[in-house]
């Protein structure tokens, strides 16, 4: 109230942590946290549309995605984290011998 934006605090009076994002003005992602969903706003937020739909139905490589390490996201896509750690740190020779 105190910086003049009713809508927002109206949100923050509820606990809703949509508010900040109202206040940047950006609704669509405000909607996405009003409806409980914080890591695709946050990937909304960002612009990375791909990683939100992973993270959406709720698929960590989404996390991976957002690094920009699309390799170790299929790998973690596919269920095998102990060679997309690997693959993480930059060891392709250990992820290939643990393959």
């Amino acid at each position: 109230m105190l910086i003049g934006n009713a809508a927002v605090a109206v949100l923050m009076l509820i606990g809703n942590a949509a508010a900040v994002l109202m206040l940047i003005g950006n609704a669509a992602v405000a909607v996405l946290m009003l409806i409980g969903n914080a890591a695709v706003a946050v990937l909304m937020l960002i612009g990375n549309a791909a990683a939100a739909v992973l993270m959406l139905i709720g698929n960590a490589a989404a996390v991976l995605m957002l690094i920009g390490n699309a390799a170790v996201a299929v790998l973690m896509l596919i269920g095998n984290a102990a060679i997309a750690v690997l693959m993480l740190i930059g060891n392709a020779a250990a992820a290939g011998s643990s393959i």
